[in-house]
């Protein structure tokens, strides 16, 4: 699931007026671990408290001010919104030991409508095969090569090479890369994984959704609400340190409005 969560947030690199937006912003090219990292941050803290929770709400306002000094067309809003609906199922579908459910497609779709409707959002898909069609049909007709996507990508790149072992530090963009279709390999301007390199990441991830079916359910969350994040917040986090000008004087601020929802 982690790793179709960040191959949805690589999708958006390949669409060159989202890219031209994000690199405007200067965030992911200034720190790319930090981008990600709070960028992932904030998504399991939505998914943990939910929409209704304060601690929920307080993320939304937050991802709203964000949002909010930038003209932003409602499609790729929308696109974003589909990506995160559609890629990370698509990627259990595909690599974990088990494919979704219908029912759990559905409370997926509703989850990210919701989250869609308090940030204002009029077009939202109703179900998953809604936000399926119009994510293939999007990429079809705007995923292409950008100067500005392949730059973020690069810097992505330095990013997970950060995390790996020395070793094979070498080898961040072709692990990157076994996150993308062909497609969005040449819209970022990296070179498309070989049939070997993707049969072998298959078989890799064959065995581990093996591993997975007999190691029974976790007894413990892999998200705790303001713990340590892999070394980035190593004293744990607020939500005040998380995005654009978080840290010590960062922007929290709990009057923080909501988009007025749209119906």
């Amino acid at each position: 699931m982690l790793n179709g969560f960040r191959a949805a947030y690589y999708r958006t690199f390949g669409v060159p007026r989202i890219a031209g937006l994000l690199a405007t912003t200067g965030e992911v090219a200034r720190d790319p671990l930090r981008r990600a990292m709070d960028t992932g941050l904030l998504m399991y803290e939505l998914i943990d408290a939910g929409t209704r929770a304060e601690r929920g709400r307080e993320v939304i306002r937050m991802v709203n001010r964000f949002h909010g000094p930038y003209a932003i067309d409602p499609d790729d809003m929308r696109y974003v919104l589909c990506t995160f609906i559609v890629v990370p199922l698509r990627w259990i579908d595909e690599y974990a030991w088990r494919s979704c459910t219908t029912g759990e497609r559905d409370a997926v779709t509703r989850f990210y409508g919701e989250i869609g409707r308090l940030m204002g959002m009029p077009d939202r898909p109703r179900t998953w095969d809604e936000a399926a069609t119009f994510l293939d049909e999007f990429e079809a007709a705007h995923v292409r090569y950008s100067a500005e996507g392949a730059a973020l990508m690069a810097a992505s790149e330095a990013e997970i090479a950060q995390r790996l072992p020395r070793v094979v530090r070498p080898l961040a963009g072709r692990i990157n890369a076994l996150l993308l279709t062909d497609q969005l390999c040449g819209a970022v301007g990296v070179a498309s994984p070989t049939r070997v390199s993707r049969s072998v990441f298959q078989a890799v991830m064959w065995g581990h959704a093996q591993v997975a079916r007999h190691r029974g359910p976790r007894k413990e969350p892999r998200f705790r609400p303001g713990a340590s994040a892999r070394g980035l917040y190593p004293s744990g986090y607020r939500l005040s340190d998380l995005g654009p000008g978080g840290g010590a004087g960062g922007g929290h601020d709990s009057g923080l409005k909501e988009t007025r929802p749209a119906s």
